[in-house]
């Protein structure tokens, strides 16, 4: 009775195991992060063109195995620059999907980066250097290099 008994629970515990197994995603092979590499664009103008040709991802899978991707192999969630605002969109391969927020702005300095050169540090300098040169020849335009007796002029620095 008592090998019955062992043989029934051994039985039970196998099929326990089996069941549990079957269920279980063990041994299936699964995206663990999805990241951007390069290629896309964060802020946009309003009304420009846009693609997300040259976007590089990269997966890594649960194994450690590592996957570059480009935009083929994505879904890309629908954008556009047709109104400004702040668009969260969504990036998906296989399980994983990532959300990245893209800017449409009217501000078209901000959009290309423009800063406002007349305020800038180098203008600044230009600026003090130029105003001491008094004289109206070309020289005026330039810094000159006082040290040296001949003149050598020098554009910036």
């Amino acid at each position: 009775m008592k090998k019955i008994s062992n043989i029934l629970a051994l039985l039970v515990m196998c099929f326990t195991f089996l069941v549990t197994l079957a269920g279980c995603s063990c041994g299936q092979k699964s995206v663990e992060t999805l990241t951007i590499k390069s290629g896309l664009q964060y802020i946009y103008a309003t009304n420009d063109p846009y693609s997300f040709d040259d976007i590089k991802l990269e997966a890594v899978w649960n194994d450690g195995t590592k996957e570059e991707l480009t935009k083929e192999d994505v879904i890309i969630s629908n954008f556009t620059t047709e109104t400004a605002g702040t668009y969260d969109v969504t990036i998906t391969y296989e399980n994983k999907t990532i959300t990245v927020k893209l800017k449409v702005t009217d501000d078209v300095g901000e959009a290309y980066g423009v800063l406002d050169a007349a305020n800038s540090e180098a203008y600044l300098q230009y600026e003090a250097r130029s105003a001491t040169n008094v004289d109206s020849t070309l020289e005026s335009t330039f810094y000159v290099n006082r040290s040296n007796e001949m003149g050598v002029y020098v554009i910036g620095d």
